[in-house]
């Protein structure tokens, strides 16, 4: 296995691999979780794993060393310092790990990639989402009105951001 990215005690996020994708694609068009994403292609998923402007990254459950999600990542290369949180799921919820997980990706985007803002964009009616983000310190920045399809229905998107400083005042 590869070195982790960046870990936790209870968890590592490692480079995403072509054999993991398998995995990625049944989490991403699991019901709980695709209603709220735009779901990708494996050629896609391949794709990012190998756009340097972008992050791949599988969520590792270190107390049973298995995958337990993953994470997309982009604008590594953003000249503002701007980096998007694309995606984020986790496959058993209600255990914590997509909280620990977050709080993983401020961490590297803020002290290892030394990024301005941390950003992403939630379906306005997915209310766990907006209110784990809001937990995690991300606030509301406007909405996207009817901005994205999502089972043939057009929806808003909620943009949310959180400031270097304000990770830093946590």
């Amino acid at each position: 296995m590869s070195t982790p990215v960046i870990e936790s005690e209870r968890i590592s996020l490692m480079s995403t691999t072509e054999p993991d994708l398998d995995f990625v694609t049944v989490l991403e068009s699991h019901p709980d979780n695709r209603h709220y994403i735009m779901t990708y292609t494996r050629e896609q998923h391949l794709g990012v794993i190998a756009d340097s402007n972008e992050q791949h990254l599988i969520i590792i459950d270190k107390g049973t060393n298995e995958k337990a999600g993953f994470v997309i990542l982009g604008g590594l290369n953003n000249p503002h310092h701007s980096l998007e949180l694309r995606r984020i799921i986790v496959d058993k919820k209600g255990k914590g790990l997509g909280t620990e997980t977050l709080q993983l990706i401020k961490k590297y985007c803020f002290e290892i990639l030394q990024m301005h803002r941390l950003w992403l964009d939630v379906v306005e009616d997915n209310q766990k989402a907006i209110y784990i983000y809001a937990s995690a310190g991300f606030k509301s920045e406007g909405l996207l009105r009817e901005a994205a399809i999502f089972d043939r229905e057009y929806k808003s998107l909620k943009l949310m951001s959180i400031l270097k400083n304000e990770y830093l005042a946590e």
